[in-house]
């Protein structure tokens, strides 16, 4: 998992341990015991012509003991209305300055989802589909979402020169994206949002659950193309 994964390279140049032994032994199990899994894409032909985006951002806050800083964590997907769901970009990484409240924390998290992803998936989908996409935001913060929305926050004024965040520069992408792209940000809550496993260890009937939402599935090499699996009419499965 990327969390996981991400940990570790903390330890990289010092610092390194038995414990972590113990979790390289532990991720290399977990890939030797899904060996036979795949994320699945799943595209539906009706949805060609009117695919969105979906980015779903956490952070947790202060969430690294040893130095206090926050880890970003974000989700991007290509949706449609017939089924499709296609998961084409993750992140989990610790924030570079420490943060002195979750507000802050996800509000940098929301910056670097943005930027790093949710813009190039859009611009590159906008290429293939030579259209306009729709883009929709889900964040657990509603602090960040009202500081974003207004272009301005007496609590997060000082980020502009701390951590070099300006509010009012996400205003303007997030007004200048809702005119011509449509874009909207939602509220959503921290146990139906996706990107939360990006952010933390997970307790195990917590992850569980989380590779339905992520549609981590078991391959499926006998499933052929334009073939009806379930409620899917007309899908492409590609397993990757």
């Amino acid at each position: 998992r990327a969390f996981a994964v991400h940990w570790l390279t903390r330890f990289t140049e010092n610092k390194w341990t038995k414990i972590q032994d113990i979790v390289v032994k532990d991720i290399t199990a977990y890939l030797q015991s899904t060996i036979n899994k795949s994320l699945l894409y799943i595209i539906d032909k009706r949805d060609l012509k009117d695919l969105w985006v979906e980015c779903y951002v956490d952070s947790d806050f202060g969430g690294c003991l040893d130095s206090r800083k926050s880890t970003s964590g974000y989700l991007t997907y290509i949706k449609g209305k017939y089924g499709t769901n296609c998961l084409v970009d993750w992140s989990s990484k610790v924030q570079k300055i420490a943060s002195t409240s979750s507000a802050e924390a996800e509000l940098q998290a929301f910056v670097q989802a943005t930027e790093r992803s949710l813009i190039p998936v859009a611009s590159i989908l906008e290429v293939i589909m030579n259209r306009k996409v729709h883009i929709k935001i889900f964040s657990d913060n509603q602090a960040t979402l009202q500081a974003i929305e207004k272009g301005y926050s007496n609590r997060l004024v000082h980020m502009n020169r701390t951590q070099r965040v300006s509010i009012a520069k996400m205003n303007n992408i997030y007004w200048e994206f809702n005119n011509v792209m449509n874009a909207s940000a939602h509220k959503i809550s921290t146990h139906e949002n996706p990107s939360d496993n990006n952010t933390k260890a997970l307790e195990t009937h917590i992850f569980r659950n989380d590779k339905i939402k992520t549609k981590f599935f078991p391959l499926m090499n006998e499933v052929k193309r334009n073939q009806v699996i379930g409620n899917f009419d007309r899908n492409f499965w590609i397993n990757l």
